[in-house]
């Protein structure tokens, strides 16, 4: 599941702070994806527990204000 960071510098420094509450969470930057895209890849598989999405759902929420939509 991708999330769009935007600048590469951004991904990098969201996925530090993801690997530091838990999550490895890679950073996908240019030349894979287009300049000013960058993303985060998020895998999921049966082995998540909902507490784990909900987990890093509120990770997010913390590191990224005001970009959910809630």
């Amino acid at each position: 599941v991708p999330l769009i960071v935007g600048p590469s510098e951004a991904a990098v420094d969201l996925a530090g702070r993801l690997e530091a509450g838990g999550f490895l969470i890679p950073a996908i930057r240019p030349p894979t994806v287009p300049r000013g895209q960058a993303r985060l890849r998020l895998s999921l598989c049966s082995g998540h527990r909902p507490e784990d999405i909900d987990r890093l759902l509120a990770v997010l929420d913390r590191l990224l204000p005001g970009q959910s939509g809630s």
